[in-house]
Formats: structure tokens, C-alpha cells, sequence
């Protein structure tokens, strides 16, 4: 007679697959709930492991309809720390203080994904910080207005493994004279020659700041200049022979991605942008 396997318990389950089972869980249930559950959740909810990834994006919804709204630097203090020393992405909005950012490149030893949109980076916070982000590999610094083109130089100078980068600044509909953010695309072009991917949408980048980006950046497979309405995409010269593994999207609202080396089933051509704002 064959004998019938009775389910498991969450009993059964080792504090190594609980805890790996923890990092799935969104980060309000597991600071508020899972430590309340019992004495063996608390224990494995406290393993580094479970905080080597703090992504706040998933949670920013939740966060504004509860008392944790406008708390994200109360979080970030408290969550950051508890990965040890071995926190390798962290993703949130609206950071300012200087004390936030020094904290995180305290703790930046494995950090390998940053994205902080909406912050207030300044120079001397680059300055302070910079140094100690060199594993960085993924940055979103989008729509962080006070950060400007020497910022950006110091963090190529220093992040030397940066492969992607978010620099998304949408116009202001006041700015009846955008700036033209050519010493940006200096910065980019000068200090951060191993770009895979840039999105630079809504930039008001133009047509030679985006030509000496494509010259310096030889490793580049993706552009995104979506709403750059000071380049014309004509002017690039964006050809096979020259570009054979780059894909653009833009500048125009209703542009696809051009091909210009790519197949269509290449896998960057499944890059949701709007997800990294």
C-alpha cells in the first residue's frame, strides 16, 4: 500500500528557507508583521540576508496610505544597517539629508544597484560619498535637480563599473528657455565609457551632446533620449556600420525603438524604462 505524504508545516521549514522566502515578501510586512508572528520568524526576518535588497519602490504606494508616509529616511536609517554590511540594491525616492547619504555609502561595500530619484544630491554630498559607491553598477539619479554636471563627473570618476544609468530630468512646462545640459553630456561622455544602457529622457540634452556620448561610449547597446526635443535624431548618423549593437528609443513621444543593430527579440528591447523612474 502506498503511503500518503502529509503537506508540511511552516514549522517544518529551516530558518535558511525562511529567510529566503522573507525576501519575497513586500518591506512594510516585513518590519511590521512577520517579527509578530512568532519567536522563530523574528529570528530568520533578523538575518542579513534578508535585507541585502531594500527596494522602497514596490512599497510607495502602501507607504503614503499609512502613518509611514513621508518616512522614507526613517526607513532607510532602519533598514540598511540590518543587511550588515551586505546590501547590494536599494531603491527610493526623495532622499535629502547628508546624514541619509552617509549612511548609505557606510554601507555600500557590495552595493551594486542605487536608485534614488527625486533627491536632493548635491556636489558636496557627491564629494563626501562618491568614493565609496565604486561597486555601483546601476544608478538612477533621475529628476535629482540640484545634481549638476561636476556631480556627475565625480561619480564617473569614482563608480568606474557603471554600466546603466537614469538621468531622466522632464522640462518643466514654466521653462520657456530650457537649459541646454551640454556639460552633462560631457560629464557622461568623459568619465563613464562603460555605459551598457543611458536614459536620458525628457533631457535637455542635444544633438552634440548626444554625438559625444555615442563617440565615447563604445559599449553602449541601448539610448534612451524619449522627449530630448533639442536632438535631432537625423543629425546622429545612426547607422548599422557605425552602431551595430545599439537600439535608441526617441526623441519623439510616439518614436519606437529605432534598430539600428538589434533584432527585435533582442533581450534589451523588453527594457521597461518607465518602471526606473
Amino acid at each position: 500500500m502506498e503511503e500518503v505524504s502529509t503537506p508540511g508545516t511552516w514549522d517544518d521549514l529551516t530558518p535558511d528557507l525562511l529567510t529566503l522566502i522573507f525576501t519575497l515578501i513586500p518591506i512594510c510586512d516585513r518590519v511590521l508583521n512577520i517579527p509578530l508572528v512568532c519567536k522563530s520568524w523574528a529570528q530568520a526576518i533578523a538575518d542579513p540576508f534578508c535585507w541585502q535588497q531594500v527596494d522602497l519602490y514596490r512599497d510607495d504606494r502602501r507607504l503614503r496610505h499609512t502613518n509611514l508616509a513621508d518616512k522614507r529616511e526613517i526607513m532607510v536609517r532602519k533598514l540598511v544597517p540590518r543587511g550588515s554590511g551586505s546590501l547590494d540594491t536599494l531603491c527610493v525616492y526623495g532622499l535629502q539629508s547628508l546624514s541619509i547619504f552617509n549612511l548609505i555609502a557606510e554601507n555600500a561595500s557590495c552595493l551594486q544597484t542605487l536608485r534614488i530619484p527625486e533627491s536632493d544630491i548635491r556636489e558636496p554630498i557627491v564629494q563626501q560619498t562618491a568614493a565609496r559607491l565604486s561597486t555601483v553598477t546601476v544608478l538612477n539619479v533621475s529628476k535629482c535637480k540640484l545634481l549638476d554636471a561636476p556631480g556627475l563627473a565625480l561619480i564617473g570618476n569614482n563608480c568606474r563599473m557603471l554600466e546603466e544609468l537614469h538621468r531622466r530630468m522632464y522640462l518643466h512646462l514654466l521653462d520657456v528657455v530650457p537649459r541646454i545640459y551640454e556639460d552633462e553630456a560631457m560629464a557622461i561622455a568623459s568619465t563613464m565609457r562603460n555605459l551598457k544602457l543611458l536614459d536620458i529622457g525628457g533631457h535637455s540634452i542635444n544633438t552634440e551632446g548626444v554625438l559625444m556620448i555615442l563617440g565615447a561610449c563604445s559599449k553602449l547597446r541601448v539610448l534612451c533620449m524619449w522627449r530630448c526635443f533639442n536632438v535631432q535624431a537625423q543629425n546622429l548618423g545612426l547607422t548599422k556600420n557605425r552602431f551595430p549593437k545599439l537600439a535608441v528609443w526617441g526623441p519623439q513621444p510616439t518614436d519606437s525603438f529605432i534598430l539600428v543593430g538589434y533584432h527585435p527579440w533582442e533581450p534589451f528591447l523588453m527594457y521597461d524604462f518607465d518602471a526606473q523612474l
